[in-house]
């Protein structure tokens, strides 16, 4: 895939969106202001919501669930697309997390930072960013159980 294909999509939105089919991608997203962090249990039901459909409608390449933060390496499988990915898994969350909270409104922000990666070493860069992130976050930490990295 080239930088200069022209079967980008590019849709401005708070952040800009690039959309590509089958393509491989860096997403982040956030939780919203005055969603406070997300605990142990939190963090465990964003992972296997993250990790449901693998296999099906994208392929993991690397995820980490940070407290605040979310980000994954993954690439979109024919006929899906990543903009109704991240609605489902960002809306399934959400309406689960405010369960446990016993609260109800936005947890994550509505926009998502996307990437493209267009080779190999973008791929494995964003990867190994994704993976060191806790390290990163919380110097020290040896051991971090929300994170995931795909062959």
């Amino acid at each position: 895939m080239s930088k200069h294909d022209n079967n980008v999509e590019i849709k401005n939105n708070r952040l800009p969106q690039w959309r590509k089919a089958e393509a491989c991608y860096f997403v982040t997203w956030r939780l919203d202001l005055g969603s406070g962090r997300l605990n142990g249990p939190e963090r465990d039901l964003v992972c296997r919501a993250i990790e449901y459909f693998h296999g099906e409608r994208y392929k993991l390449r690397a995820y980490v669930v940070m407290d605040n933060h979310v980000h994954i390496v993954l690439v979109m499988l024919a006929g899906n697309d990543l903009s109704d990915q991240l609605k489902s898994i960002k809306r399934y969350t959400a309406i689960h997390i405010n369960r446990m909270r016993g609260r109800s409104g936005k947890l994550w922000q509505k926009a998502s930072y996307t990437r493209i990666l267009f080779d190999n070493s973008a791929v494995a860069s964003c990867s190994e960013y994704v993976m060191s992130n806790p390290q990163r976050r919380w110097h020290g930490i040896s051991e971090y159980k929300w994170m995931k990295q795909f062959d």
